[in-house]
């Protein structure tokens, strides 16, 4: 009887050490080209999500004034680096006195974007409030640092834009950037100073309806 030699075993087949380097090396070179693609994206969701987020605020607050038949205040508190800047809604009073009623806790914006005031040119930013609203009489006062400010949109009881009454001034313009001590902003890119469709977001409000859309203009 014949004996039959076992095969022997085939060695086991893997990759070679120089052959998963050549992969991951790969990988690396795809990743780094997506990442300018996957920052201007987040950057683009961050300030989209911040409009919508306000132009929600705009119009529920536009709506309570309707429902209460009184005035309704949206605050815009502009902060310095790293604290967000931020949104909040108050109501008046039935009677006009004591302590308005505050409709939402202060709202904080996506990192790194801004309620942003140019330098030239108006907007909600660039009045002084003092004249319809009354800080003393918030719920809570925030304490505005130097190079901070506090400034308001009023909604009337009809639902129209009671204050800012100008036109140039009911508009509220959103962008990426940083706010420095003294107030100074840096934008991320200095392109996005010049176009308004590369890095701002124009929120622009009607008077009578107090309807909000966003406003195709430049920066101006």
């Amino acid at each position: 009887m014949n004996t039959m030699n076992p095969k022997p075993p085939s060695p086991a087949k893997g990759f070679s050490l120089i052959e998963l380097l050549v992969v991951v090396a790969v990988i690396a070179i795809m990743v780094s080209m997506m990442l300018p693609a996957i920052s201007g994206f987040s950057s683009t969701a961050g300030r989209r999500g911040a409009v919508t987020t306000v132009m929600n605020t705009f119009e529920q607050s536009r709506v309570a004034a309707l429902e209460s038949g009184r005035q309704v205040y949206v605050l815009f508190w502009r902060r310095i680096f790293p604290e967000p800047d931020a949104i909040m809604v108050l109501r008046e009073t039935e009677d006009g006195t004591g302590t308005y009623e505050q409709l939402t806790q202060w709202i904080k914006l996506p990192k790194n974007i801004l309620l942003h005031q140019p330098t030239v040119g108006s907007s909600l930013l660039s009045i002084d409030p003092a004249s319809v609203f009354d800080s003393a009489r918030m719920p809570k006062a925030p304490i505005v640092q130097t190079g901070e400010s506090l400034n308001v949109l009023a909604f009337n009881e009809t639902g129209g834009v009671a204050f800012p009454t100008t036109k140039a001034n009911r508009k509220l313009i959103i962008s990426e950037g940083i706010r420095g001590d003294g107030g100074t902003e840096a934008l991320l890119s200095t392109k996005k100073q010049a176009q308004s469709a590369g890095g701002f977001e124009i929120i622009s409000l009607s008077r009578y309806t107090g309807r909000a859309q966003l406003d195709i203009s430049t920066v101006q």
